[in-house]
C-alpha cells in the first residue's frame, strides 16, 4: 500500500496506547486515537483524537462516523483500551466492577472490531489487532473478572477472524508482558509474579518503551482453520 496507513488505536491517553500512537506517527501513519477524556498528551499533525467510550455502543457508532467522514477509510484497528477496576477475590468484587470490566474489555473490543470491519470492507483490506493479557494463561487469584474478560476476547477474536477473512480482513490476538510497560494497575502484581511468568513463556523482543523494556508476543494470527 503506497499511501500512509490510517490506524485507529483505542485508549491513547496513556500507557501502551499512547506509545503505540507515537510509534506509528513516527512512521508517517495517520493515527486516530480515542479515550474517555477530551485531550491526550500527543501533539502531531497526523494525530486525530476522538472522545469515546468503547464500552458504549452509541459512542462507538459516533467514533466510526467521524472516521468515515474525515478519512473515508480505515486500514488498521488496535483494540488496546482496557481496565481492571478491582484487584480482589471474586467473592469481594461488586457487580458494578465486574460489569465495567466486561463492558470495556470485551464488549468494547466487539464494538470496535465490528465497526472497523464494516469500514474496512469497503476496500477489501484491513488488520484488526486485539490486545490480550497473560492473565488468561496464568489465572492469578484476585484477577478473575479481568481474566474472564480477556478470555472472552480470545474466543471472540478466533471466531470473528473466520467471519471477516473472506473480505480481506485479518483479525489477530496479541499480548504484552504487562508490568514492564509501566501500566499502573499491574505494577504490584508484576513485582510479585514476574519471575514465574517469564520462566513459563518465550516472548519475542520488541524494544524499550519510555517506561522500560516491553515485549510483543503474537498468540494467534487467527486467519481460518
Amino acid at each position: 500500500m503506497s499511501e500512509a496507513l490510517t490506524i485507529l488505536i483505542t485508549g491513547t491517553s496513556r500507557g501502551i496506547g499512547r506509545h503505540l500512537a507515537e510509534h506509528y506517527l513516527a512512521r508517517s501513519a495517520k493515527v486516530i486515537g480515542c479515550s474517555r477524556g477530551e485531550t491526550v498528551p500527543i501533539s502531531h499533525t497526523n494525530y486525530f483524537h476522538v472522545r469515546a467510550d468503547v464500552g458504549d455502543e452509541k459512542s462507538v457508532t459516533a467514533l466510526f462516523k467521524e472516521i468515515r467522514e474525515k478519512f473515508g477509510r480505515l486500514d488498521v484497528a488496535i483494540n488496546n483500551a482496557a481496565i481492571n477496576p478491582t484487584l480482589s477475590l471474586a467473592l469481594m468484587t461488586p457487580f458494578t466492577a465486574a460489569e465495567s470490566a466486561l463492558r470495556t474489555n470485551f464488549l468494547g473490543t466487539f464494538l470496535v472490531s465490528r465497526g472497523a470491519a464494516k469500514l474496512m470492507m469497503r476496500n477489501q483490506f484491513g488488520r484488526i489487532i486485539n490486545l490480550s493479557s497473560m492473565a488468561v494463561r496464568h489465572e492469578v487469584s484476585g484477577e478473575s473478572l479481568y481474566t474472564a474478560s480477556k478470555a472472552a476476547v480470545h474466543a471472540f477474536t478466533r471466531v470473528f477472524a473466520k467471519e471477516v477473512f473472506s473480505f480481506g480482513i485479518t483479525c489477530m490476538l496479541s499480548v504484552f508482558v504487562p508490568g514492564s510497560t509501566g501500566v499502573a494497575c499491574v505494577s504490584a502484581w508484576w513485582m510479585f509474579h514476574r519471575v514465574s511468568v517469564l520462566d513459563t513463556m518465550k516472548p519475542c523482543w520488541l524494544g524499550r518503551s519510555p517506561w522500560g523494556i516491553f515485549f510483543w508476543a503474537t498468540i494467534n494470527n487467527s486467519a481460518v482453520s
